[in-house]
């Protein structure tokens, strides 16, 4: 017999942010008696060039200096190393064992050593700013980037007040993803950004994004309604969600007809509507929506009652994932989420996220249970729902009554995940809740059910 080998099929795929690399199935025959002759700096040295990216991905940029100990192969590859992630970690790891008033020079320090010594392209970019840090630092370190064909640039501001924005950062000319925080109102127009997340930021009339804009993330900004002008001629946006935002303008959200994916968070439900639009208004204006995202306020305020969203089955076929957070005991809320997801007919994933912790009344409770226990879904028939999730399961009457209508409506579900609410801690409660979910009727024989 010859000598015993080992045939080993390798699949590679790694993903780093910035670049994803895969490489094809190879099959290797490693010889036992030869893998014991190598010595072990060797192994190290003779790794894949996309193994050694996706390691020096996951650790913090200390520990990526200090791989130049492990080999010849490795003393400089650190300096290549196309992520330079500056986040809050690093900030802290500094700050050990310096003086208040030395930590913002060695933070300078540092972060000059680093982009002075690092030789190849910087793809990824995320700096933390720290309290009090001098803006001629942000500046000098934006316009080296600009040199570095930087793609992804994160900067969080740590102050509450907003900086001023480097001017640098718009000869940054490959730059197609941006996450901005606290940052200043003056900007230019990026022509390739592609990916814009904002928090906190204040609008003007002056912000552009240009025209490849495909996905717009905003965090408590304000002043939106100035970008009206600019996304309504925007044809490539295809994703936009606004979080708890102070005022929102909808009437120009009408008119993005190619939108793929909506979420919208009021913050109350007292919130004030310029130009006042119900959500049927906007889905029926976005007919290519498969993803929406909606909080309980947002049910509340945009809602028309029971009858909101009738009419509306044959214009929303494309929508496949909803998912509706916060939804309390408010009748407002209950209604216009159960008449949408009536009207979804291929609907295939639905999260809900119970908010029964804060109730206002027993009456407000009788009431949603009684409706929700008298409803009749007979007609109600969710062909294509495979997976539901549902948070904040207290055990309620309100709360089966829902889980029933909709096991009773979906003959494909696989998968329903339960998650019981805080509220619920007692060991003779929880099996309580969990027996009774088993008695509920399934229209899928399949469905199975998970109480978590």
């Amino acid at each position: 017999m010859g000598t015993s080998s080992n045939i080993i099929h390798i699949k590679r795929q790694f993903t780093v942010e910035g670049r994803i690399w895969e490489p094809p199935v190879r099959s290797r025959m490693i010889d036992d008696s030869n893998l014991r002759r190598i010595p072990d700096n060797d192994r190290i040295s003779n790794l894949p060039a996309e193994l050694i990216h996706c390691i020096l991905a996951h650790l913090p940029i200390h520990d990526v200096a200090r791989t130049s100990v492990w080999s010849r192969l490795w003393r400089n590859l650190w300096k290549m190393h196309p992520l330079l992630i500056l986040d809050q970690q690093f900030f802290l790891t500094l700050r050990f064992k310096k003086t208040k008033d030395t930590i913002l020079s060695a933070f300078s320090a540092a972060i000059n050593m680093i982009l002075l010594s690092h030789t190849g392209p910087i793809l990824v970019f995320k700096l933390f700013i720290p309290p009090n840090l001098d803006m001629c630092y942000i500046h000098l370190w934006i316009k080296h980037l600009s040199f570095k064909g930087i793609r992804t640039l994160v900067l969080y501001n740590s102050e509450t007040s907003p900086l001023s924005s480097p001017s640098h950062l718009f000869d940054c000319s490959e730059l197609n993803q941006a996450t901005l925080s606290k940052q200043t109102s003056h900007f230019e127009c990026f022509a390739n950004l592609t990916t814009v997340f904002l928090v906190e930021i204040p609008i003007s009339a002056g912000m552009s994004f240009g025209t490849q804009l495909q996905k717009l993330y905003m965090v408590k900004c304000t002043g939106i309604e100035h970008l009206a002008c600019q996304l309504t001629k925007n044809d490539n946006l295809r994703t936009l969600s606004i979080y708890l935002s102070d005022t929102v303008d909808l009437g120009w959200i009408e008119c993005i007809k190619e939108l793929e994916s909506f979420g919208l968070f009021l913050p109350s439900a007292d919130f004030h509507i310029n130009n006042s639009v119900y959500l049927t208004d906007l889905l029926s204006n976005s007919p290519r929506v498969n993803t929406l995202q909606l909080n309980g306020f947002t049910l509340e305020v945009l809602g028309r009652g029971p009858s909101v969203l009738e009419g509306l089955t044959m214009k929303m076929v494309n929508l496949k994932n909803l998912s509706l957070y916060r939804l309390g005991y408010n009748m407002r809320q209950v209604l216009t989420c159960l008449c949408l997801i009536r009207n979804l007919p291929r609907l295939q994933d639905l999260f809900i996220g119970l908010d029964l912790e804060v109730k206002s009344s027993d009456l407000a409770e009788s009431t949603i249970e009684h409706h929700l226990k008298s409803l009749d879904w007979s007609d109600v028939f969710l062909y294509q729902l495979e997976a539901v999730k549902i948070s904040g399961v207290d055990g309620s009457r309100s709360a089966l009554h829902l889980i029933e209508l909709i096991l009773a409506s979906a003959p494909s579900l696989r998968v329903m995940s339960l998650f019981r609410s805080k509220t619920v801690s007692d060991p003779r409660e929880k099996l309580r809740i969990e027996q009774e979910l088993c008695l509920l009727p399934r229209k899928s024989k399949a469905a199975q059910l998970f109480w978590i």
